[in-house]
């Protein structure tokens, strides 16, 4: 039953994704009682190990903030008056 519940789970309403997973074939959802929110939630076991098949893969993107901040890559520092925006050309169609 948790493998069905595991396998329904979508990245989003794109459907399946098309740029492929990585995840430990071991994890699992695991539903558990959460006293503070006074509700069911389901937890990820093994999700740690995913994580880290994601952080050493040759292919999968690092595209997450830690990941980005690892790598020494930051955007640039943003200006209060900053040209950028006399580009934009605002039209409004009636």
């Amino acid at each position: 039953r948790n493998r069905q519940l595991w396998q329904m789970a979508n990245y989003g309403t794109l459907g399946p994704p098309t740029w492929g997973t990585i995840e430990a074939p071991w994890q699992h959802r695991e539903k558990m009682w959460d006293p503070k929110l006074q509700k069911e939630v389901f937890v990820r076991r093994g999700f740690a190990d995913t994580q880290y098949l994601r952080a050493h893969s040759s292919w999968w993107a690092r595209d997450e903030p830690t990941y980005i901040q690892q790598a020494g890559l930051r955007a640039p520092p943003v200006h209060i008056n900053d040209n950028a925006a006399d580009w934009a050309v605002q039209r409004l169609g009636v």
